[in-house]
């Protein structure tokens, strides 16, 4: 159902886009709800068995994720057409768009004037309260437009629906994974300080330090039980890079608590202890498979000595950047790398788009919702399955 209420919303979608124009109420270059908008005309036939005016709204309206209340102030919320059916020109008309219960104050433009028979295409911008995030299942509402014109007036109302903070779009190439990530968390930031202790023990050559703790993390989410999950309805990528489809994923510490996920939910967690601990990570989808990497910040040059070889790993940024299965976080980080992730990776072209964790979260910033009271396990508490990178980088 959720899927179907997408689809219907883009396919109403307007073929042609409308021209700006001007508008009131700008505010020193910051954007709010009551003012961005844009106008443009388009001639309309005469009708004169018929008067005033009538609004409808072009190509629908998009839906709203709660996890970005701001997502409408640089792009339009809806095309609305006011088209004046009578024979006279009208002056001095004032609209308003509301979402009532949603928007911190309505949109609000004034038009100087509608020629008698024209019909007008406003493009209305919308900047949702913070409040929004806190919708925790969907809602349908209504988008409300009313326009004032001499002592007459015009309504509508539209369909809205707000999916809640749990549900996107991956139609960007899985950039919105920035929206989950939440490293400030105080479960997240626990575990980081153990799994950086146990890294110091375990090695003292900090060019290294990366290497193992990006092992770590894995082996330490299998230790405290952590299982994939594939999702049955919606599996990661048969909705990645959809503008249609929409998906579900967890918070960090919703995972962590609840023990088990989906490849996305995966994805969230593992880099959000990641960048706790200043690694950073990014995946791709190949041959219907995500591949996650993570940033060793070993320079390339370093690749011989210390044993790897092309198709073991991906060079990206000028640096080593380690391949993982990470629904394979059963049988052990080594097993994750050595197996499918190296398999995957050894596929990757020149011209594989990577999804970095980094300049995600500065294009989408997170929300850092659902943290939950969660009872942080020592990683020196489980049987490391690394020994043989031991073996293999500390000769």
């Amino acid at each position: 159902m959720l899927d179907k209420l997408v689809e219907i919303e883009r396919e109403r979608a307007p073929k042609q886009a409308p021209q700006v124009a001007s508008n009131r109420n700008m505010k020193s270059g910051k954007i709010t709800s009551s003012n961005k908008s844009s106008v443009a005309k388009s001639p309309a036939k005469p009708n004169p068995n018929k008067g005033g005016i009538v609004l409808s709204v072009a190509g629908g309206v998009e839906p709203v994720f709660a996890n970005m209340p701001n997502a409408f102030t640089d792009r339009p919320f809806m095309t609305l057409v006011i088209e004046n059916e009578s024979s006279e020109n009208i002056s001095k008309s004032e609209l308003t768009l509301d979402v009532p219960g949603y928007f911190p104050a309505p949109v609000t433009v004034e038009l100087e004037s509608i020629p008698a028979s024209d019909r007008v295409r406003l493009k209305l911008f919308a900047e949702f309260t913070e409040d929004i995030k806190k919708v925790s299942k969907t809602k349908r509402t209504d988008a409300v437009v009313s326009i004032k014109y001499g002592k007459k007036k015009a309504k509508i109302k539209y369909p809205v629906v707000i999916f809640d903070a749990h549900t996107t779009r991956w139609n960007v190439g899985g950039e919105k994974l920035g929206l989950y990530i939440d490293d400030e968390a105080e479960g997240v930031k626990a575990i980081a300080e153990g799994i950086a202790a146990e890294v110091d023990r375990m090695t003292k050559d900090t060019q290294l330090k990366k290497l193992y703790t990006g092992m770590a993390v894995l082996d330490y989410l299998n230790g405290i039980g952590v299982k994939f999950e594939a999702d049955a309805k919606r599996p990661f990528v048969s909705v990645y890079g959809s503008n249609t489809k929409v998906d579900t994923a967890k918070y960090p510490s919703e995972l962590l608590e609840t023990k088990s996920g989906d490849v996305d939910d995966l994805l969230i967690a593992y880099g959000s202890i990641l960048k706790a601990l200043g690694v950073d990570m990014a995946f791709t989808v190949s041959d219907g498979k995500v591949v996650t990497l993570f940033d060793t910040s070993i320079p390339e040059e370093l690749m011989k000595k210390l044993g790897f070889i092309k198709g073991q790993v991906v060079v990206y940024d000028e640096n080593i950047w380690l391949p993982l299965d990470i629904t394979m976080l059963s049988s052990g980080s080594v097993a994750a790398w050595g197996g499918h992730g190296v398999k995957t990776a050894s596929a990757l072209g020149e011209d594989t788009k990577l999804v970095v964790l980094s300049k995600a979260m500065k294009k989408y910033e997170p929300v850092r919702l659902y943290r939950q009271n969660m009872k942080v396990i020592p990683p020196s508490t489980f049987q490391a399955k690394y020994d043989e990178l031991k073996v293999k980088f500390q000769k």
